[in-house]
């Protein structure tokens, strides 16, 4: 089974991707009705033939904490991370860029390789507008610049 994190702050727009994704249509409505994420949502499902776990972690602070205290426990064996940044709150860029990097740093150690998404999310009215995605290799040292977010 192939392990997939959905990760980032609080009020990013985890969960609305996975709306959105898992959907197709009539989500927006959906999406407006969502609450916080508590601790991790998971659920699984079968694509081509393959199996997948699919893990929505809640971002509010005191559970990224817990985290990052037991990496072992919740982010190991991660195929693929999906780290979802909003766009739109420049108040948080810098909070949202050491999260991801006390990420990538366990990553680093406990793992060969782990596949990022970075997925910047910019909302309207409650739907997700725009998503650019940026491909990650947690094996290569990454140095983020806040700057360049916008």
């Amino acid at each position: 089974m192939k392990k997939l994190a959905f990760l980032g702050l609080d009020n990013a727009g985890k969960t609305s991707i996975i709306t959105a994704i898992t959907k197709k249509f009539g989500y927006e409505e959906e999406i407006s009705k969502l609450m916080p994420t508590r601790k991790i949502a998971r659920d699984a499902f079968k694509f081509l033939g393959v199996e997948f776990s699919r893990m929505d972690f809640g971002g509010q602070s005191q559970y990224r904490e817990e985290y990052l205290k037991n990496p072992t426990k919740y982010i190991s064996g991660t195929d693929l991370i999906f780290y979802t940044i909003d766009a739109q709150d420049y108040d948080r860029y810098i909070e949202t860029i050491d999260y991801l990097d006390q990420l990538i740093l366990y990553l680093k150690e406990e793992q060969d390789y782990v596949l990022i998404f970075l997925v910047r999310v910019i909302r309207k009215r409650n739907s997700i507008f725009l998503i650019h995605v940026k491909i990650l290799n947690s094996s290569i040292r990454i140095k983020l610049n806040p700057n360049r977010l916008h």
